[in-house]
């Protein structure tokens, strides 16, 4: 099987337009994408003047303004705004570093605002503000554009993204999924002066909130442009997104080389509290609780405040907060790092059935067949991978989540 090498793309971060298809790297890049995380990429540039100069540099290293990408075929594994560069003097390498996150990163640096003319004035008015319900009005009486009508979580995140595109100077080359209807309420003030990246987040976070990965891709096969679609996972999918039929395999010992056991119940709990806004006897609390894994399982009652959403104002925001913290921490959580070679064969060049790198995406569930492994049985697991990064230029280190066993 021929390799595919890795490749180091320059596109202007507005347009998408790849202004360098193959920069001159040295050692292997990194990168690192996965569900609801902003990733990140980053690379050694050698400036000998053979394959780079000062001035080749200076002229796509303006920090936001160039976006680099880290490819493999056609395939994108991490793209964002440069951020930063770093070269040290002492190393006596000509070379430089330079680095950035995804595209989340870059959301997590705008404001939501519902519209650009602001000041810090008008900022405090209602025009400001971001509002989505099931009718005209808010509870609060705010009027709601008819475009933020009638609309699930889903696509609640989804015009969040768009909002933040119409300011002026905001529009990026971002695709967006379809419309899904439904009665989900949010409002945001401006002069919260909140970024979209983290209200995204927060849409995450509740219970049944959609999962969410900003996925790099180039525009078609002439490579002359690149794009990032907005996944969103669907109601229907329970939020969350990638293909759950496990439809990828990999057997330890062939493509699937090491796989790390992790077992953690420092955040586990069955009853949650949830900080939002106020003092004292004033403070609004959410709460959840689910007895069982104490009453009925022997479990000791292990308790949980949250405090990152302290400038809610909602009660059933607050309450969906601190259930789903409690349907994902009531238990321990145990996690599976592994480690798989990137063209899917057995390192011997011959093809295993399991997947490249490029052929599988985040939130997709897999089978792994494990045999000779040190701690964990023999058997077949159903696993989902949660996200994925660079280990060896041959080799990526995805993480999972264990599913259970397959009779």
């Amino acid at each position: 099987m021929a390799e595919i090498p890795w490749r180091v793309i320059v596109a202007d971060t507005r347009t998408g337009r790849v202004v360098e298809d193959d920069l001159p790297y040295l050692d292997s890049p990194r990168y690192e994408y996965g569900i609801n995380i902003a990733g990140g990429w980053g690379v050694r540039l050698p400036i000998d003047g053979s394959s780079l100069s000062t001035q080749d540099i200076e002229e796509f290293s303006d920090p936001w303004r160039f976006t680099i990408g880290v490819a493999r075929g056609n395939f994108i594994a991490q793209m964002g705004p440069l951020v930063g560069e770093n070269y040290n003097d002492d190393d006596n390498l000509a070379a430089t570093d330079v680095s950035g996150g995804g595209l989340w990163d870059y959301l997590t640096r705008k404001r939501l605002l519902v519209t650009g003319d602001v000041n810090g004035t008008t900022i405090k008015e209602p025009a400001a503000d971001v509002v989505f319900g099931p009718g005209p009005t808010s509870p609060k009486g705010t009027p709601i554009p008819a475009a933020n009508q009638n609309l699930s979580l889903h696509t609640i995140g989804k015009r969040l993204v768009e909002i933040s595109m119409d300011r002026t100077n905001g529009a990026l080359p971002i695709v967006l999924p379809d419309d899904i209807a439904g009665s989900s309420e949010r409002e945001y003030p401006g002069y919260d002066l909140a970024y979209v990246g983290e209200r995204l987040m927060q849409l995450t976070q509740v219970e049944l909130g959609p999962e969410m990965e900003f996925r790099p891709r180039y525009v078609d096969e002439t490579h002359q442009f690149v794009e990032w679609f907005h996944r969103i996972g669907t109601p229907a999918a329970g939020g969350r997104i990638g293909n759950l039929d496990n439809l990828h395999k990999w057997e330890y010992g062939g493509a699937l080389v090491k796989v790390n056991v992790t077992r953690d119940g420092s955040q586990q709990t069955h009853n949650r509290f949830e900080r939002g806004a106020g003092m004292e006897r004033d403070l609004l609390l959410g709460y959840a609780s689910e007895p069982s894994y104490a009453e009925d399982f022997g479990w000791p009652l292990l308790e949980d405040v949250g405090s990152q959403h302290t400038s809610a104002t909602e009660q059933a925001t607050l309450d969906s907060w601190a259930a789903a913290a409690v349907s994902t921490y009531q238990k321990p959580i145990t996690t599976w790092s592994a480690v798989i070679r990137v063209d899917g064969t057995n390192g011997l060049g011959e093809e295993t059935g399991s997947p490249p790198l490029g052929e599988f995406s985040v939130g997709d569930t897999a089978i792994f067949q494990m045999r000779g492994h040190r701690r964990i049985r023999d058997g077949l697991y159903a696993v989902r991978i949660l996200n994925v990064s660079n280990d060896t230029r041959d080799t990526a280190k995805i993480a999972l989540q264990v599913l259970g066993e397959v009779e």
